[in-house]
């Protein structure tokens, strides 16, 4: 009989959870999360919410000349999952450049090469053969099969060494610059994501859809010839040793300092007056709690550095940068200004790292503590700055799924520093720009529901789905909600998931949880359905001699603003604007009776902040 009610309480508690997310399509991978409380519908973790960890210690070495970046790590990997793990999976990234390899375009033959080669292997003290039967290389994936598994709530030692060949000419998002300037990402043999929804992330790695890491702490030691800085995601830990006096005082003042300190300049350049002594150095850097970690190094480009308080924390922002350029000069300026910006209301959360470092290469790439972007003229430099900083907090402060949940993060991204933009460049307005390539493309073949996995989607269609929807969705719930229960919900997502991995229905829970709102028939639409938004105005008849009824009918189905600019027959106008919320109950037309004492000459529908796929039919002149 006790376990008959228990089984009647267990499909009850099923069917309870079962109802509370019937409105929103779920895979199995994700449903099953949900019925085993790693994550709640409250939007919350789940009581049995795990997250592994893991703890690097990494010697590299980069020789210029022949672009070999060589290296050891000692990878300590904690499983606080409650699987018995039976492998292990490392990415292995830099193989995108390997013979063979999938990827979504063209590079070309002379950067390819025959992949990282793996020197040497050893686990928990025992060595490991590359080509024995136990380790596997699946495009960018390297799946070691355990000989002793790994049980819940234990630890295992991997030792590996490494090396391969930096991209000289064909740089995806890090490389070669200026022939001796390198900004390196993506560079080490690094443990994948082992989660409650997929296990194991086996992610290929082709170049377009971006990336998925677990958090860790790093220990990293860079070996770089004489007269090459290098900086890094941590902070430096041993600049007495590697700097040349004058430039070590530029730097320790810039640390303390709010205006920007010209910390290697064209003069120590040219007298060879950057590092300490003639021979290499090694560079040491210590990082915790990133998901992942890169470096930059070079003996042409110049330093900027200034810092600034944030909270009870002085951040340090660097930006490196070749001679010849046209703003980056100011990027060390611009980049402290958005830091400023988000901390204190863009986004309302302290920027969660001790530095940022800005280096010049090109088009626009985040890393924790790192940005790598192209120089362009003020605005464009602005507007790439301020998006990958902004990056930040998603993917690396809250580790979201790039490749498969980009609209979470780039959506996001695209959105969020509009505030900022608009600040710092003079005559913008980034809402209405961001609104016309929206209405540019919605609708066509393209326009995919957005909980679509962004690894399924290729070309103009991804650029598409993952930035210029889902910041014009954001968009339009932030003008619903009102800034500030907007902002709470953010806050609380980034406050609740910070060093977790969240999925997108957690950050729908959330905005429903904090916003004590049912925001169904928002979502369904923006992120599940095939739809778009295209208002025109139906019909309008007189109720009497001083009301109008205008009914606005919603052709594409998802819910917009309504906004109607009416003309009377004395030229003057009257504005009617109702939020989004207003197509909760009816999603094919709305009526609004029109108070109205004067003849009614025209009504204008919409304007051009106003997502809406046809303007044409948005006119009506009586």
């Amino acid at each position: 009989m006790k376990k008959l009610v228990t089984s009647l309480l267990a499909i009850i508690l099923f069917l309870n959870v079962t109802c509370s997310q019937s409105t929103y399509y779920m895979p199995e991978e994700i449903s099953n999360a949900y019925q085993s409380k790693t994550r709640a519908i409250t939007g919350l973790p789940g009581e049995n919410y795990f997250q592994n960890y893991v703890k690097y210690k990494i010697d590299a070495e980069l020789n210029p000349e022949t672009k070999l970046l060589s290296g050891s790590e000692i990878v300590n990997y904690e499983n606080n999952s409650p699987d018995t793990l039976e492998n292990l999976v490392f990415n292995l990234y830099a193989d995108i450049y390997k013979k063979g390899n999938i990827r979504d375009w063209s590079i070309g033959s002379v950067d390819l090469h025959d992949g990282v080669q793996i020197k040497s292997l050893n686990i928990d003290g025992k060595d490991i053969s590359i080509t024995s039967d136990s380790v596997s290389i699946y495009n960018t994936a390297m799946i070691i099969t355990l000989v002793k598994k790994l049980p819940p709530k234990s630890k295992m030692q991997i030792n590996i060494s490494w090396e391969y060949t930096v991209p000289s000419e064909v740089n995806i998002r890090q490389g070669t610059y200026n022939q001796t300037s390198f900004f390196i990402g993506y560079w080490y043999p690094q443990m994948a994501v082992y989660e409650d929804i997929f296990g194991w992330n086996i992610d290929v790695y082709s170049g377009q859809t971006e990336f998925y890491h677990e958090y860790a702490d790093y220990d990293v030691s860079i070996t770089a010839p004489d007269e090459y800085f290098v900086l890094a995601s941590g902070l430096l830990q041993n600049e007495e040793d590697v700097l040349s006096k004058d430039i070590l005082k530029k730097y320790n003042s810039a640390k303390k300092s709010e205006q920007v300190v010209n910390v290697v300049t064209k003069e120590d350049r040219i007298n060879n007056d950057v590092t300490k002594g003639s021979d290499s150095k090694i560079w040491k850097f210590k990082a915790e709690n990133l998901p992942d970690f890169a470096f930059a190094m070079s003996n042409k480009y110049l330093w900027d550095a200034t810092s600034l308080q944030i909270g009870n924390e002085k951040v340090l922002v660097n930006a490196v940068y070749a001679e010849e350029n046209i703003a980056f000069n100011q990027v060390a300026d611009i980049s402290k200004k958005v830091l400023k910006m988000l901390s204190d209301s863009v986004i309302g959360v302290n920027y969660p790292y001790p530095q940022m470092t800005a280096f010049m290469g090109h088009y626009g790439m985040e890393y924790p503590g790192m940005i790598n972007d192209g120089d362009g003229d003020y605005a464009s430099t602005v507007y790439v700055t301020a998006h990958e900083i902004t990056h930040t907090y998603f993917p690396f402060y809250v580790a979201t799924n790039e490749t498969k949940y980009a609209w979470m993060d780039e959506g996001l991204v695209t959105f969020l520093p509009k505030p900022i933009e608009n600040k710092m460049i003079e005559d913008n307005n980034s809402y209405i720009k961001m609104v016309k390539t929206y209405n540019n493309y919605c609708g066509k073949q393209m326009d995919l529901p957005l909980i679509t996995p962004s690894d399924q989607i290729s070309g103009l269609a991804y650029r598409f789905h993952a930035y210029s929807k889902p910041a014009v969705a954001y968009y339009v719930l932030k003008q619903t909600l009102g800034e500030d229960v907007f902002e709470k919900c953010i806050v609380e997502f980034i406050n609740r998931w910070n060093g977790k991995h969240p999925t997108g229905y957690d950050l729908f829970y959330t905005f429903e949880n904090v916003s004590g709102q049912d925001l169904n028939w928002f979502f369904k639409p923006w992120f599940f359905e095939m739809g778009y938004p295209d208002l025109y105005i139906k019909n309008t008849s007189k109720i009497d001699e001083n009301t109008t009824l205008v009914e606005v009918a919603n052709y594409g189905t998802y819910p917009v603003p309504i906004k109607l600019t009416i003309t009377y027959n004395d030229n003057s106008e009257e504005i009617v604007e109702l939020n989004a919320s207003v197509w909760k109950e009816n999603t094919e037309s709305y009526k609004l009776e029109i108070e109205n004492t004067k003849k009614i000459t025209k009504i204008i529908l919409g304007d051009i902040n106003i997502p809406d796929k046809t303007l044409e039919n948005n006119i009506l002149e009586f």
